[in-house]
């Protein structure tokens, strides 16, 4: 005898089977050994006996594995013309159908971490940025759950390019992966940092191998599409400031143009660590400065500068200076006009980028939860051919006064934050004359500018 039954919708609840129709009592038709990999579930079963006294086993195999589900015995002494009764006595005895198997799939799934029901599959959902920049890192969340919601803990899930006989995945491309696999944890959920590449058409590629509980292996493979844009490593700040000293016998007017960008090293300093949140990663994990978190802060260091100013005592001729730092890491400084210094600075190699030591920490940009602050460091000219143009700044930097007053920083709206191409403020005030400036007499004038160059 042999009953069989095709695949089963494990979660739907089926219909039972049609045991009159599914009945064959050809005795030529044998269940063959070993794997039947069509069929998830299918009914076996044999007679055993003699004369009148019958044995009728049944029982419902997982068609891979060939691991029982369920088994049902009659035991009858009557001829095998009463197999209608036979069967419907078997039929009770496995019902309902849909019970048993839902049954040994969940023991089969608690049992080994390798299984899950999959009916009708597996779920690896996948939280991440569809829109990168080019080198941005962001993490990406995964959970995975069984078709009936269960969360598959303690499974590896993979990223790269792998291949079996029941598959192959063509793994995650344009992205930098922090780790190859993961492991979910206890809520099936677990995480992975990436980073953009290039420009271009990236994909998260998230696969799982796993066996049904029936024994067949299986992969669940989910994909996810990501475009990363163009990110250019770019100014986004200007400052501008004019100084003037007057009222004793030494007068000066100084004034200078300097452009701030992103530090690509952490905490403003020059170790570059590829691993480390850096300002620049910062800014594109956020998607730029509205995406910053209040409390968040970026470094900046003088891309570019230009500053020049004159300077007289009592009745000597004046002296002039400049100096110039170019967007390519070179430093000059002149004094009347005869080129005094070049590439007197240590510099740093960055992706073609020339960056000067000391020069990182030149600008801060603080997110607040109305906007932001942006605080800088003094930056005038000095030059030794031109003696008595040295600002008091440069060597004592801002009283704690003058902070307070508000010349040493900038406050920034909300909407200047979303817009910097319309930000522009100014700071002016009258510098004290401290002990250690000893500036007699004089007075100092300062007057600052911000505006936005992103």
């Amino acid at each position: 005898m042999r009953l069989k039954v095709g695949r089963l919708c494990h979660l739907g609840g089926p219909t039972e089977w049609g045991w009159d129709a599914q009945v064959r009592t050809r005795q030529s038709q044998h269940c063959p050994a070993g794997a039947i990999k069509s069929i998830d579930y299918l009914l076996t079963g044999e007679i055993t006996g003699s004369g009148n006294a019958y044995t009728i086993t049944a029982r419902i195999e997982a068609g891979y594995s060939r691991d029982v589900v369920k088994t049902a015995t009659v035991r009858t002494t009557g001829e095998l013309v009463q197999m209608r009764a036979v069967v419907n006595s078997l039929a009770d005895q496995l019902r309902p159908v849909s019970a048993a198997i839902t049954a040994f799939e969940i023991q089969k799934r608690a049992s080994n971490k390798d299984v899950a029901r999959a009916n009708p599959l597996v779920k690896i959902a996948t939280d991440v940025k569809t829109t990168m920049l080019d080198g941005e890192r962001t993490q990406a969340t995964l959970k995975m759950t069984d078709c009936d919601g269960f969360p598959l803990a303690s499974r590896e899930i993979g990223f790269l390019q792998a291949s079996w006989p029941e598959g192959r995945v063509s793994g995650t491309t344009g992205l930098r992966l922090k780790s190859s696999t993961v492991v979910t944890d206890a809520s099936g959920q677990a995480r992975v940092s990436i980073q953009a590449q290039e420009p271009g058409a990236a994909q998260l590629e998230a696969w799982h191998r796993y066996r049904k509980p029936t024994g067949r292996p299986d992969v669940i493979v989910n994909t996810r599409p990501i475009k990363v844009e163009p990110y250019r490593f770019r100014p986004i700040l200007t400052l501008t400031f004019e100084e003037s000293l007057g009222g004793g016998e030494l007068k000066y007017a100084m004034r200078g143009k300097t452009t701030f960008a992103l530090s690509f090293g952490p905490d403003g300093s020059q170790s570059f660590d590829k691993e480390a949140l850096n300002s620049e990663d910062l800014y594109r994990l956020r998607g730029g400065l509205v995406g910053l978190k209040s409390g968040e802060t970026l470094n900046l260091y003088a891309l570019e500068e230009d500053a020049s100013g004159t300077a007289t005592v009592s009745k000597f001729p004046p002296c002039t200076a400049r100096h110039l730092l170019t967007r390519d890491g070179r430093f000059q400084s002149w004094a009347d006009g005869k080129l005094e210094e070049t590439e007197t600075w240590r510099t740093y190699v960055k992706d073609s980028q020339r960056v000067h030591g000391g020069e990182v920490l030149s600008a801060t940009l603080t997110r607040t939860l109305d906007g932001a602050i942006f605080e800088y460091t003094t930056r005038t000219v000095r030059s030794s051919g031109c003696e008595y143009l040295s600002s008091p700044l440069w060597t004592h930097g801002f009283t704690a006064r003058e902070k307070s007053a508000g010349l040493a920083s900038f406050t920034l709206s909300e909407a200047q934050v979303a817009d910097l191409g319309q930000l522009q403020q100014t700071r002016q005030g009258m510098l004290e004359n401290t002990a250690e400036r000893n500036l007699g007499p004089s007075s100092i004038t300062l007057k600052v500018t911000l505006s936005g160059a992103q």
